[in-house]
């Protein structure tokens, strides 16, 4: 791992205000989606757990786990002088991008199938699940500080 000059850090400014602009806007969907779902009738939400139900709660929690190993296949190793050149950086910058909507759009394709899933059922599993994916988007919310983590994670 090579630290980042000054010049490089300020590569990561636009990059990093461009995710947490993408990212605050999957949340939002998110949050004004399921405040849609359940607040078409919130007495009606029930326990009762059917096939459907059970099959999108399970095919969205393998897809949070997919996500850090699809995003992880991105993460390729950039061979670095001691002080990384421009070029070599932008190109960190663009692979951490890529991991990071690729990993944060198969979350939120779970999130969705279970908003989904809950509009047919009305099933409380269903927003757990949901409220699981949106605490993991949350937690994934990018700063200037972890990109240039992950960039300097890929300068070797």
């Amino acid at each position: 791992m090579k630290p980042l000059s000054q010049a490089s850090q300020q590569l990561l400014r636009g990059p990093t205000r461009i995710l947490q602009a993408v990212s605050a806007s999957m949340i939002f969907a998110v949050i004004i989606g399921l405040t849609v779902v359940i607040g078409q009738a919130p007495e009606s939400l029930n326990m009762a757990a059917n096939m459907l139900v059970m099959l999108g709660a399970f095919t969205a929690l393998v897809s949070y786990g997919l996500s850090f190993v699809v995003a992880a296949i991105f993460h390729h190793a950039i061979a670095a002088e001691e002080v990384p050149t421009e070029p070599q950086v932008k190109k960190a910058i663009q692979q951490v991008l890529n991991s990071h909507i690729i990993r944060s759009v198969i979350i939120e394709g779970g999130i969705f199938l279970n908003l989904m899933v809950l509009l047919l059922e009305r099933n409380v599993i269903s927003v757990v699940v949901i409220g699981l994916g949106l605490l993991l988007l949350c937690s994934l919310l990018p700063t200037r500080r972890r990109l240039t983590y992950a960039v300097s994670r890929r300068l070797v």
